[in-house]
């Protein structure tokens, strides 16, 4: 976490790191290394290594996928939160059915023609 806040030239925050860990539940694990964690300890490492620097934009790819129901809302209430809270635009990609009650604003791909469907949201002119 510490190399996550150096990289991004801000200050090494203690209680950032530990607030974080603590709400996803991996604050023991800290010193682990990370062959050394479950895939959703490893997960939720992920989410806090993007969520540590409180970034503007929050990309969150899958973001639930190896996490079990408590953990997932653990996950999405944070993120949520996150957002919120520093004006963040949140942005998930899943296939997870869980996310679908949490998240109100989606667009659903498949195997329709989804060009009507962006456009007439105003994304794009022209494909």
């Amino acid at each position: 976490m510490h190399l996550a806040q150096h990289l991004a030239n801000k200050k090494q925050d203690g209680t950032r790191t530990a607030e974080v860990l603590e709400r996803l539940g991996i604050a023991q694990q800290q010193q682990q290394k990370p062959h050394h964690l479950s895939q959703g300890e490893q997960q939720r490492a992920a989410i806090a290594l993007a969520l540590i620097n409180q970034p503007r934009l929050i990309l969150a790819d899958e973001p639930t996928s190896s996490l079990d129901d408590k953990n997932c809302k653990v996950v999405s209430d944070l993120l949520h939160e996150q957002a919120s809270l520093t004006g963040a635009m949140l942005v998930v990609i899943t296939h997870d059915k869980r996310l679908k009650e949490v998240f109100h604003n989606s667009l659903e791909l498949s195997d329709i023609n989804i060009t009507s469907p962006l456009q007439q949201a105003g994304w794009y002119e022209h494909i």
